[in-house]
């Protein structure tokens, strides 16, 4: 079965979770002798280096400004549908939801309902663009990957698809060799690790008030935030406002070892989202026998499982609770780390093209 992965994750993303899962999927799949081909005619996407070159079409990464992405879909989506033509695929795979107007059978994957519940009611129209473009790209879907149970019954709720066509298959979980000389640590004290974006949903905010409440949090521990870009001025004033010294918040950018390297040194990590459509960072902080503190909320018990000590999104206590119950303790952190280690064994990227191929072959 020749399959192609499309241009348009590689198109918008130079990292990310998207682009990242298709990587890690491809790989498996070329492992799995599947006839792949990724065809993204000109990319700004890192990770896609890690592939071949003979199983790429395209060339990069680019370096091109925000405002120049529309035009680059654009060129690259008329450029896809001529080597589409010549390639002549059995089924196509595609990476984001912009482009519906396949001609050929495709699967989508679903990540998350996110534009759906928090942004259908707002005046963005990029928002309101991405969530009409991805009805109809999963209306048209001959299969439909949703990468958690918590994300199918979201998207049953939003959008009328025929459930059979759905099948829910986890992400994996990359296992990561650490380079210790790649990162030079900044806090001469214990650190609590949060990673990624920490707007809206996110509920970083929630993280630092907690933090904020406990004069022994204060004094004992740091906190790292990774990526996400530099704190904004409105965190500048949330961190005054909580008499929260500057020193006692760092904000981190960096590659994957160097967020390895923080999850293996991290006396715990907090995931304090309202809201994900699967959620990686608790599997990598697993994989590095960090301990991690997670809220209770759509799928992230899914993932987690018995892993985790779980908290109330919504609670400040809640979360300051569970926080001092796990740092102060060294048999609970050994115990979590344990737990940790076992659950991360339920996720595997070779597990998740398998069931990916099962899926491809419904359409043979």
């Amino acid at each position: 079965m020749k399959v192609i992965f499309d241009y348009q994750t590689f198109t918008i993303q130079k990292y990310g979770g998207i682009s990242k899962y298709f990587v890690s999927l491809a790989k498996e799949l070329i492992l799995s002798k599947v006839d792949l081909k990724i065809v993204s005619p000109f990319y700004i996407n890192k990770y896609i280096n890690e592939i071949d070159k003979e199983y790429v079409y395209g060339k990069g990464p680019l370096k091109v400004p925000d405002k120049a992405t529309k035009l680059l879909l654009n060129i690259n989506s008329f450029l896809y549908n001529q080597k589409i033509d010549l390639l002549k695929p059995d089924l196509v795979h595609k990476t984001y939801y912009y482009d519906s107007n396949y001609k050929k059978p495709y699967v989508i994957t679903v990540y998350d309902m996110i534009h759906e519940i928090y942004y259908s009611e707002s005046k963005n129209k990029a928002g309101l663009r991405i969530i009409e473009q991805k009805k109809k790209s999963i209306l048209k879907a001959d299969q439909i990957i949703c990468i958690s149970d918590s994300t199918k019954k979201d998207l049953l709720k939003f959008i009328p698809v025929n459930e059979e066509k759905i099948k829910v298959i986890h992400l994996g979980v990359d296992q990561i060799k650490l380079d210790h000389t790649v990162y030079e640590d900044k806090s001469d004290k214990p650190f609590l690790l949060y990673v990624g974006k920490r707007d809206g949903y996110k509920n970083f905010k929630l993280l630092i008030e907690a933090y904020s409440a406990s004069s022994k949090l204060l004094k004992d521990f740091t906190i790292i935030a990774f990526g996400g870009g530099k704190f904004t001025n409105y965190e500048n004033l949330l961190f005054q406002k909580l008499n929260i010294n500057n020193k006692k918040i760092i904000n981190i950018q960096g590659n994957d070892l160097i967020l390895n390297h923080l999850y293996k040194t991290a006396h715990a990590f907090i995931y304090p989202s309202i809201y994900e459509g699967f959620g990686i960072p608790p599997l990598e902080a697993m994989s590095q026998n960090c301990p991690v503190i997670v809220s209770n909320s759509s799928s992230i018990p899914e993932v987690v499982g018995n892993a985790g000590v779980y908290f109330d999104p919504k609670s400040v206590e809640s979360l300051l609770s569970a926080i001092e119950s796990i740092v102060y303790s060294d048999s609970k952190i050994k115990s979590f780390v344990n737990l940790g280690r076992e659950r991360i064994k339920e996720f595997s990227w070779a597990e998740c093209a398998k069931k990916t191929i099962d899926t491809y072959n419904i359409l043979k």
